[in-house]
């Protein structure tokens, strides 16, 4: 008799196989049960089970877990978000890391517990830009740094690098702009934008510029002011 699925799996399987989709079709690859067995690495069979409403062994799970990042809570449980939550440093080839690490016994995170703020701001638009604390968020410990401020990204505009909804660190101790780096910039009566960031040599202003090629640059008159750069961006904390 066929299994008829549960009804996490019966969406977890949606969700693996659209993923999987996606990321076949961005190859040139056309999805098919055996192109997502081949691409996972397991058994035509193993998807006719799946598909049947049969649940993957663990090693299986385990096996989605690292070729698609998908959170292996989600995964063996059915519980939080699908997609892993990874911190790198802003840098060339700079390693993932588990955004928050789990103590060997469960008791709680190994990390520093932070404050996120609002790159917004709160209330109707003022000419100073200043921190809201909207959420708290567990950083290794070996990304925590006293000066670092951490605030979450509303747009789309450093996309693929800085996705919508990241966590970015900006070290407030580091002001002084290196041409091209990634800085959190204070825009009178807009708010605070991350963008990379040089100095125009024919005028005193800064150009603003994002990684989406879609958003323009910006330049931003500077007339001496010393706070518009808030910190340099130095860790991005988002789905990987």
């Amino acid at each position: 008799m066929q299994n008829k699925p549960s009804p996490i799996w019966a969406q977890q399987i949606e969700y693996i196989k659209k993923k999987s989709a996606n990321i076949l079709n961005s190859q040139g690859k056309e999805f098919t049960q055996r192109s997502f067995a081949s691409f996972l690495d397991v058994s035509y069979g193993k998807v006719q089970a799946w598909e049947r409403g049969q649940r993957p062994h663990a090693d299986d799970l385990e096996k989605m877990s690292r070729i698609l990042n998908l959170s292996p809570e989600w995964l063996l449980m059915g519980e939080g978000e699908p997609e892993r939550m990874g911190i790198r440093r802003l840098g060339a080839n700079a390693p993932t890391d588990p955004a928050c690490v789990v103590g060997p016994g469960g008791e709680g995170p190994v990390g520093r517990v932070v404050e996120v703020h609002s790159a917004s701001g709160a209330g109707p638009a003022v000419e100073r830009w200043e921190p809201e604390p909207i959420a708290r968020v567990c950083i290794p410990l070996t990304y925590y740094r006293e000066s670092v401020l951490i605030v979450q990204v509303e747009g789309s505009s450093m996309e693929p690098d800085i996705r919508k909804g990241a966590f970015v660190g900006l070290d407030t101790a580091q002001t002084r702009i290196i041409a091209g780096e990634s800085y959190g910039v204070r825009v009178p009566y807009e708010g605070l934008t991350i963008k990379r960031v040089f100095v125009d040599p024919g005028g005193p202003s800064l150009v603003l510029k994002s990684v989406n090629p879609s958003h323009p640059d910006v330049r931003l008159p500077f007339d001496g002011r010393d706070d518009l750069i808030v910190g340099r961006a130095v860790w991005v904390m988002q789905k990987l």
